[in-house]
């Protein structure tokens, strides 16, 4: 256990972690009372994926400059404008909801303000735990508690919307995300790391981004694993849409139920990452990487089968798995064998595809689930992930080979 929780010895790092652990069961209320809105007002599947798309799209467009801003500016500074901003959206979306004025087009543009905030918060915040963690060797570790708080978070978040929004509505949801940010902002003037160190300052901001992405395209397991990540937000993460429609449609149930099942998405992944967290070799992490993806797909191909609450429960077990677990796993190997003069831009590039490509599998979801069903739709989903992954498991010998001379490199690596 102790050697599970090794990173919470380090000072600065226990106050950002216990500060973003209370705004991540905001940010998932925020986030499940938003779909049900939506979803409860206009009934309509197509108008579900069009507010995901425009609340994730920011993160195909911004995260790549939010990567090229943590590897030039001060990332605890950063952070807490970011913030800032993202406890405004929050309370005002609470305010619109309150007063019955929030329209979709409002909704559309608020949820775009939080993804862009969210698009630059990642890269900022993944590249300011070398400097909370001291020993490269509890870097893993590091990655994979911050994991595993979000995944406490979208085991409880869920519940406690599914209670608020049935008992008091929506609005109290959007109030308890805005004081978590408030609590980030806090933790962040707390901790005492060191200013960020401006690399490249002769480039251009577009010089760095060539520069970011070529130096990820050169490499076999940087490129092979952004791809597989791109496919997991693709085809997995649109089941927080999926999800509204399957509740209210085939089990027949309302928005704590929706909560229920939800949270079961947290449950397999915090047990997952449970054992990544212990993890300091370098060539677990590609193994991780496909065998969790590989659950993720057949959880999909479960969830579509679901006519009851238990099996579609175990179901999306499976693909919290498949989407914390992997994208977790990624992380922490991009983390080790990335230069840590390029950690920023790769990161950004991570942000991207994951999270940019998941508004293209939302829009995607809901426009074919208008016409042929969300059963079928999941079916889809489900097939094209465990195709990539296989595909994935194709190069897995090439990939660990290519992983060993990355790593070998000076300043390339971080643990053996």
């Amino acid at each position: 256990m102790i050697h599970t929780l090794r990173a919470l010895g380090y000072r600065d790092y226990r106050i950002f972690l216990a500060g973003q652990g209370a705004a991540l069961i905001g940010i998932w209320c925020q986030r499940i009372a938003l779909v049900w809105l939506v979803y409860n007002t206009t009934g309509s599947p197509l108008l579900l994926g069009f507010v995901a798309f425009a609340g994730e799209i920011p993160f195909l467009v911004i995260s790549p400059m939010g990567g090229v801003i943590a590897d030039r500016l001060d990332q605890r500074k950063a952070l807490i404008v970011v913030e800032t901003v993202a406890a405004i959206q929050a309370f005002i979306l609470a305010s619109l909801v309150w007063t019955g004025t929030a329209t979709i087009p409002l909704i559309l543009l608020i949820t775009t303000i939080l993804g862009t905030c969210q698009a630059l918060d990642m890269p900022l915040r993944h590249t300011m735990f070398p400097k909370m963690i001291s020993d490269p060797q509890d870097m893993p570790n590091a990655v994979a508690l911050m994991a595993f708080m979000n995944n406490a978070g979208r085991l409880i978040g869920p519940i406690i919307a599914g209670f608020l929004i049935s008992a008091f509505g929506e609005q109290l949801c959007f109030v308890l995300s805005g004081i978590g940010y408030l609590l980030v902002i806090a933790a962040l003037y707390k901790i005492s790391i060191p200013s960020s160190k401006v690399v490249e300052i002769d480039s251009t901001i577009a010089q760095q981004l060539r520069s970011g992405a070529a130096y990820a395209w050169s490499h076999l397991p940087i490129r092979a694993t952004l791809g597989l990540l791109a496919m997991i937000g693709f085809c997995y993460l649109p089941y927080l849409i999926l999800a509204p429609v399957f509740v209210r449609d085939v089990l027949l149930e309302d928005a704590r139920i929706l909560g229920y099942l939800l949270s079961s998405a947290g449950i397999g992944a915090l047990l997952g990452l449970a054992w990544i967290a212990r993890q300091t070799e370098i060539k677990t992490f590609p193994r991780a990487i496909c065998f969790s993806s590989a659950a993720g797909a057949i959880g999909m191909l479960m969830f579509a089968q679901s006519g009851s609450l238990l099996p579609a429960s175990i179901a999306i077990t499976m693909v919290g798995i498949g989407i914390v677990v992997s994208a977790t796993a990624i992380n922490i190997y991009l983390q080790i064998i990335v230069h840590p003069e390029k950690r920023g831009r790769v990161l950004g590039l991570y942000t991207t595809a994951f999270f940019g490509i998941a508004p293209l599998g939302n829009f995607f979801a809901g426009a074919i689930m208008e016409s042929i069903g969300v059963t079928a739709t999941m079916l889809i989903l489900g097939l094209a992930g465990l195709l990539c992954t296989t595909a994935f498991g194709v190069t897995y010998n090439r990939i660990n080979k290519a992983t060993a001379l990355l790593a070998a490199q000076p300043d390339a690596g971080q643990i053996n």
